[in-house]
């Protein structure tokens, strides 16, 4: 059993840089009460780099870490070194380090430091990461616009135009009109283009562009008028047989977006063809295949696979190991139940196998899974611990859970699982008076609001 405790002060460099990694408060409440001193590189490294587990889907903490540059010197520090490193990145430097330094130089260039308000002009530029989910299509715009408002998005309009114009099939950056009316209310950014236009012939173009992509579909008086459509793709698998599906299971198992394809096939397609997987399943020999045809019966009650199921999830094939519980976790019966508490005597949890509690929960659970959990090296490993811990107790609410949510809370890399551990445990009336006045200093503005900072 590990056991959570309260932070005590002052941190140690170790207990700071840990901190400041997480996103916890104690960061924060370090420096309120003891100041940076000795922690003045931690805290220049941290804007430097987003310590973000998953920069994709966890908040940015540029706005957590404005607060800790607390004095005049380190402040002018780290505004040499976010403009250097903007200028000058690293050629192997991480991709979610730029978004994160661009906030950073927002929050600074409010401050006063020209040369922050600069420098996002300075390299606005379209992104070449576009493909990656959440990440800007156009460095720098999202901060010229919380920056500089109206003659920012002018500035922007004027700066993409000639690119758009170049490009028909350019997709607009259509996100902007969000950030924008999010700060200064619905249906400013069309009003700001569209008192523009007559004045630029470039703010005009941007303008139609932004229009005729939807843009501005959800204003009261604006729509495309038609000019727009998109496309509907469809996709032909959806409409496979069983017989088809593992056909193209068997002849492509190295494509990994097959696991959510076929689990969007299965959600739909009856039930006869889908026990034409089932029964392949019982047959099969190949781990890879395996893998993707359990992807199509994951989320559907077909109780007779599940001895075949429990033999391939004490598999030496992790990924197939992976599968195969996953699709166990989804039902409740006391074979899985078995199973489960064989895994969790063994102390093997790093396929998931915390999940098959989910559904096969009972009394005295809470203490038995706390007296299991261990904090891997691998930090992958870790956020799987951890998020099945919430999965588990998400939909079993005990008493008897605080210490397996303290400890999701305490070691998890990833802020949004801490968020989640900190709601379950206000939730249940459980939540130690430490960790709520740590959240008030929470990196994720989430986690704060939860106790009202």
């Amino acid at each position: 059993m590990i056991h959570v405790s309260a932070p005590t002060f002052p941190l140690t460099r170790e207990q700071f840089a840990d901190g400041l990694a997480k996103g916890q408060g104690r960061a924060r409440m370090h420096i309120e009460r003891h100041g940076a001193m000795g922690m003045e590189d931690l805290i220049v490294d941290a804007c430097l780099h987003n310590k973000a587990y998953d920069g994709q889907i966890e908040s940015d903490r540029a706005d957590a870490l404005a607060d800790l540059i607390c004095d005049e010197v380190l402040e002018r520090r780290v505004v040499t070194a976010v403009v250097e490193h903007l200028l000058s990145p690293p050629p192997d430097d991480w991709h979610w380090n730029v978004p994160h330094q661009l906030q950073l130089a927002m929050h600074l260039a409010r401050r006063g430091h020209q040369a922050a308000r600069d420098v996002l002009y300075r390299v606005f530029r379209r992104s070449d990461r576009g493909s990656i989910a959440c990440y800007p299509d156009w460095l720098g715009a999202e901060q010229i616009i919380q920056l500089d408002g109206r003659e920012g998005m002018l500035w922007i309009a004027r700066q993409i135009a000639p690119s758009l114009r170049a490009d028909r099939d350019l997709y607009p950056p259509t996100e902007l009109v969000g950030t924008y009316d999010d700060k200064y209310g619905k249906g400013q950014a069309r009003l700001v283009l569209t008192e523009a236009s007559a004045g630029s012939r470039d703010v005009r173009y941007f303008r139609r562009r932004m229009q005729l992509a939807g843009a501005f579909a959800g204003d009261d008086d604006e729509s495309t008028g038609g000019l727009h459509v998109l496309d509907d793709v469809r996709n032909p698998w959806l409409t496979f047989t069983g017989e088809e599906i593992i056909e193209w299971i068997k002849t492509n198992t190295t494509e990994e977006r097959h696991w959510w394809k076929f689990r969007r096939w299965a959600a739909s397609a009856p039930r006869l063809e889908i026990q034409k997987v089932v029964d392949d399943v019982h047959t099969c020999d190949d781990p890879e295949a395996l893998r993707l045809l359990l992807g199509t019966i994951h989320s559907r009650d077909f109780p007779e696979v599940i001895p075949r199921i429990i033999g391939l999830a004490d598999s030496e094939h992790k990924p197939l190991r992976w599968a195969a519980v996953h699709v166990l976790a989804e039902y409740s019966d006391s074979r899985v139940r078995q199973f489960a508490e064989v895994c969790l005597a063994l102390r093997r949890l790093d396929s998931g196998e915390l999940r098959l509690f989910t559904k096969n929960f009972q009394p005295g659970d809470a203490v038995r899974i706390e007296a299991a959990l261990y904090v891997p090296a691998d930090s992958d490993h870790l956020h799987r611990i951890c998020a099945d811990v919430l999965d588990v107790f998400g939909d079993n609410p005990v008493p008897e859970s605080a210490n397996c949510l303290l400890f999701t809370y305490q070691h998890t890399p990833c802020s949004n699982c801490r968020h989640s551990a900190v709601r379950l445990l206000l939730l249940a009336n459980i939540a130690p008076v430490w960790v709520i006045e740590e959240c008030r200093y929470d990196s994720d503005q989430a986690t704060r609001n939860l106790i009202g900072a």
